[in-house]
């Protein structure tokens, strides 16, 4: 069977389990179905979440991204019951380093930006002052790194300088 190409993926979870690493984590094993038309679709895959201090809270929003209604682990209620979006990457097999395997990267909610916290127009507008300096220099460097335009080069459309300062 022919490897799913690297990307975002439209899935459900059909099932899921509890169990406990050989170094003793505690981990959530996710089933999902692809479920978005093309290269895929159908395709089961499983994916992993730890509950270790480092990896516990992305793993709770991961599951709830799936529809568990997050009350308790024992109570896995709405897991399956809306779709999310899967990041799929490739990598080595941990059994057999010549052969490459399908990954979940991340398991994500549907639309929408992902931002912690977003930034009010105030802040927008404090961040942009205080990476002026840092922009400026920036474009300097991309200026110096074009190459020269020959004699019959036009400056308008899609060759125009970009000057945002």
């Amino acid at each position: 069977m022919a490897l799913i190409p690297p990307g975002t993926y439209t899935a459900k979870a059909v099932e899921h389990g509890f169990g406990r690493t050989s170094t003793g984590k505690d981990q959530v094993a996710i089933r999902f179905e692809i479920t978005q038309d093309g290269p895929g679709k159908g395709r089961r895959l499983s994916w992993y979440g730890y509950f270790t201090p480092e990896t516990k809270d992305r793993t709770f929003e991961s599951l709830e991204a799936a529809g568990w209604e997050g009350k308790s682990l024992a109570d896995m209620s709405g897991l399956g019951s809306t779709e999310c979006a899967l990041v799929i990457e490739h990598e080595p097999d941990y059994q057999d380093k010549n052969l490459v395997r399908e990954r979940i990267r991340w398991v994500n909610r549907i639309g929408g930006l992902a931002l912690k916290e977003e930034l009010s127009q105030a802040d927008v507008l404090a961040l942009d002052r205080a990476m002026k300096g840092d922009l400026l220099a920036w474009k300097g460097q991309q200026k110096q790194r074009r190459p020269a335009k020959e004699d019959d080069s036009f400056e308008f459309g899609a060759n125009a300088e970009d000057d945002l300062l």
